[in-house]
């Protein structure tokens, strides 16, 4: 559940990042229209536009139906392919592009390296996999231009992008834990809402059982309390004649006194079956509530 959640923020946040990239490939590509070989400048831009777009309609295919958990591995190892795909395409660019006698082309192509590590940062630095597969082959090729050109000014720059992309590292490495706590704290919450919703349910369940149980018993016992009630009201008042012994009498009084005071208990019982479900209707008036407490 953890992984799935991770993917889906990756699908969730990579579209607004494809647009972003294929408009950088778009700005650089004009930055570099005369430093660099026409048929390779348009060939390297469709292709990073190619490779955004079938990453945009992946993304797509992920949103198209629900995922099971279980995919979440494979649609993962899938993103970071495509994020390491985009990052060799911008490592080509470091190199095709790399312009040493250039200051002002240099200067773009640093702010482009770090640029795009800063985009991969936030993009990607739930999922490390896709991080890496992105920042080290984008940024790797042109670091090794500098260091190779010889140059003191390269080599201080290819030491500085190093350390740019240690701390950058470090940084992944920190949201990544950062990240993986927010969704189990989100998946912790997510549970516990589920059980307190379930143990609710079952809760009610169980009130509405009861509530039907007491229903379907006080009619029960109702009916053969009505049948006592009234026989032994019939003998004790000796409608069809006397009774031969004064202590029958007697026992049939308290016959009906018990069935009647069973049958108020059970009248009582339903009515609060009743009131738990809504439908005892209510008598009210105006009291005096200190004379009632007395």
């Amino acid at each position: 559940e953890l992984r799935s959640e991770v993917v889906r923020g990756l699908f969730v946040q990579a579209p607004g990042l494809l647009v972003i990239e294929m408009a950088v490939a778009v700005f650089i590509a004009a930055v570099f229209w005369r430093s660099a070989p026409t048929a390779t400048i348009i060939a390297w831009t469709a292709l990073v536009i190619a490779a955004a777009i079938v990453r945009w309609v992946h993304c797509r295919r992920y949103f198209e139906r629900t995922r099971p958990a279980e995919e979440a591995k494979t649609w993962g190892r899938t993103f970071a392919f495509g994020t390491f795909l985009s990052g060799m395409l911008w490592g080509i660019a470091g190199i095709a592009f790399f312009s040493p006698n250039d200051g002002v082309l240099l200067i773009v192509q640093v702010f482009l390296v770090t640029g795009l590590s800063a985009a991969a940062l936030t993009g990607y630095s739930a999922y490390l996999p896709a991080f890496y597969g992105f920042v080290l082959p984008a940024v790797a090729p042109f670091g090794a231009c500098l260091a190779l050109d010889g140059a003191p000014a390269h080599l201080f720059t290819a030491t500085l992008l190093a350390v740019w992309i240690s701390i950058f590292v470090y940084l992944a490495q920190a949201l990544n834990a950062h990240t993986l706590d927010r969704v189990l704290l989100l998946l912790g919450n997510a549970r516990m809402a589920d059980t307190l919703r379930k143990a609710r349910d079952a809760a009610d369940e169980a009130n509405r059982a009861k509530t039907e149980f007491l229903a379907n018993m006080s009619h029960e016992l109702r009916t053969p309390l009505n049948a006592i009630i009234g026989f032994s009201d019939i003998m004790k008042s000796e409608m069809f004649g006397p009774i031969g012994q004064g202590k029958y009498k007697q026992y049939v009084t308290d016959i009906n006194r018990s069935g009647s005071h069973l049958l108020q208990l059970i009248n009582d019982i339903l009515d609060v079956a009743k009131i738990e479900v809504g439908q005892q209707p209510l008598n009210e008036s105006v009291i005096d509530l200190a004379g009632t407490l007395k």
